[in-house]
């Protein structure tokens, strides 16, 4: 695996946990934010305490080999803008979904620059037997179509109050347009940005549908494959109201900015439509 830095796992996560185990107040902000109430509603526990992220630092750093082991005969991950992820502090990373694979790319991607992500995923993607890997790791469930469906912004803020880094999909699913383009993004990821004050870094990838199109399950081998991430400069959401007009310009600008990321990493015009937004205009 290719990465615009080279480090050891051991030395990854040994940061890791210098950096997001630092905050005293972890457990009292994740109380404050109401997760123990919600994780009756769950029926297991999402937790950001001392302990816990303590626990999934150490489980991460056991399974991260096995990950890198297993993308390798699909391609070579190529990492462009690393210096852009903040070293310690709350994080949102908000990124391009058009394959099944591309969590384990990013999410990799992330994790070698010395930062644990939590993807906040369906919650279907935390029963057996997949849920034997996200619940161990502190991933965020989102319960859709209920009145649990909210939670799962309680939990994503409990993780930022811990100095977190908290991945989201802003479309809340594949991409589905026919030329691969980001599609129109939920007002989630700008929500919670405005909310909480957190910034964000837009990512997208290049590569990863040669290796699993779309939502198939059959893997194309390619060991000299290159599939590029790319991490934009962040988006400083501190001190901006969360009025609905910024939330909207927002959600536009992050749905824009990914798109611009990813005509660069095709080598392509960006289309019209994405342009007007490449602004984030605040009201």
């Amino acid at each position: 695996m290719s990465t615009d830095k080279n480090r050891g796992a051991g030395s990854e996560v040994n940061g890791e946990e210098r950096r997001e185990m630092s905050g005293s107040q972890a457990s009292r902000e994740t109380k404050a934010n109401g997760t123990d109430e919600k994780n009756r509603h769950l029926g297991f526990e999402v937790a950001y305490d001392l302990k816990s992220t303590g626990q999934q630092l150490r489980r991460a750093s056991f399974l991260a080999p096995f990950v890198r082991g297993g993308l390798r005969p699909l391609g070579r991950i190529a990492v462009r803008g690393a210096e852009n992820i903040p070293q310690d502090g709350p994080l949102i990373v908000a990124s391009y979904h058009q394959s099944n694979l591309d969590p384990l790319v990013v999410g990799i991607s992330i994790y070698n620059q010395g930062r644990l992500p939590r993807f906040m995923a369906k919650h279907t993607l935390f029963t057996f037997p997949v849920g034997l890997v996200t619940r161990p790791l502190g991933q965020i469930p989102v319960v859709r179509g209920s009145r649990e469906a909210g939670d799962s912004l309680a939990y994503a803020k409990a993780a930022l109050a811990a100095g977190q880094t908290v991945t989201i999909y802003p479309e809340g699913t594949h991409t589905k347009d026919p030329d691969m383009w980001p599609g129109p993004a939920k007002s989630g990821t700008a929500r919670l940005a405005l909310q909480t004050g957190t910034p964000i870094i837009t990512v997208a990838h290049w590569g990863v549908q040669n290796a699993l199109p779309g939502k198939s399950l059959r893997p194309r081998l390619g060991p000299r494959r290159v599939m590029t991430v790319d991490f934009s400069e962040p988006i400083v959401t501190e001190g901006v109201p969360e009025t609905k007009e910024n939330v909207a310009s927002l959600t536009e600008h992050i749905t824009a900015r990914i798109a611009s990321q990813l005509a660069d990493l095709r080598g392509v015009p960006l289309p019209d439509r994405f342009r007007n937004a490449l602004e984030w205009r605040k009201a």
